[in-house]
């Protein structure tokens, strides 16, 4: 299961915590993103940012 970011591109929901709200997402890990297709794009990450 994937979550969209946005522009044709998702993160792996086991990557992401519960949702603070209908749009708001937390980051868990870091995660790689894919493409609706399921594969995983070069060079693009997001980054868990600490509080």
């Amino acid at each position: 299961m994937y979550y969209s970011i946005g522009n044709g591109y998702y993160i792996n929901a086991k990557n992401v915590g519960l949702p603070n709200g209908p749009v708001n997402l937390t980051i868990d890990h870091n995660s790689y993103v894919y493409n609706y297709k399921g594969q995983r794009k070069k060079a693009k990450t997001i980054k868990r940012i600490p509080l």
